[in-house]
């Protein structure tokens, strides 16, 4: 149970003991009802003052000075009747009871609304308290969402780069193999890093310029093989021919 419902409750108790001590008819009874009115009247003033440093807007404010101006109206007129039923007197209780039915139920209605209205209050600012959290969480809750779909965005851009810069060179390297099987050595790529790629492609550009290079100097080869084999028939022939004619 809050505070707030506490002082009702205690509201609703402190009538009761009122009327408690009216009909009471020995001294020693009405001083137990006083004992419980003091006991109850102390509790109550700790509820009022746990609920008071929860107050915390204007209209909660409002409301709570709305709550002690009831209650200033109903002690005037409770203390008056207790005054009256302390008397003892069959006379002086039933003016203190007369004075409970004219003055005091009204005065401890307009009290307990006072408490009412200010329970109502109460739960509704609890309510809009705890919407406001949850709505707080809501939006935390998608902005974490927003932020690993955005995080998982960026890690699938830099993967789908990185990836992308490894297998490009490969591929290149690759082509230009592929074509330097079939024979065709005038296929060069173009090494735009410095880093193991581009090294690599660097390497093949060489590795093709050197294959280049030796099928050029086979090439000449073979030629001065073929022109010197050629020159070496010729002399032949004439030596032959020389020794023909020299026997005839």
């Amino acid at each position: 149970m809050c505070s707030s419902d506490l002082v009702q409750s205690g509201i609703q108790r402190e009538f009761s003991l009122i009327l408690q001590h009216i009909d009471a008819t020995d001294k020693s009874e009405m001083a137990r009802v006083d004992a419980d009115m003091n006991e109850s009247r102390t509790r109550n003033r700790e509820f009022r003052g746990e609920y008071q440093k929860l107050v915390k807007t204007d209209k909660e404010r409002a409301l709570f000075d709305a709550l002690m101006a009831a209650r200033n109206n109903y002690v005037a007129v409770s203390d008056e009747a207790l005054k009256l039923s302390e008397i003892g007197t069959r006379e002086a209780k039933e003016r203190a009871m007369k004075l409970v039915r004219d003055k005091g139920r009204a005065v401890e209605t307009k009290y307990l609304e006072a408490a009412g209205i200010l329970v109502s209050a109460s739960k509704a600012a609890a309510d809009e308290q705890s919407q406001q959290v949850q709505d707080a969480a809501k939006s935390a809750r998608a902005g974490v969402l927003a932020g690993l779909g955005l995080a998982l965005f960026v890690a699938v851009c830099i993967t789908w780069f990185i990836v992308r810069g490894i297998v490009r060179p490969l591929a290149v390297a690759v082509g230009v193999a592929e074509q330097v099987a079939l024979g065709d050595l005038t296929r060069t790529v173009e090494a735009t890093s410095t880093d193991e790629l581009g090294h690599m492609l660097t390497v093949v550009n060489s590795m093709v310029r050197n294959l280049k290079s030796a099928v050029h100097t086979a090439a000449e080869g073979a030629g001065n093989v073929a022109s010197g084999s050629g020159e070496m028939s010729r002399s032949e022939e004439r030596r032959v021919g020389k020794e023909c004619r020299s026997r005839w």
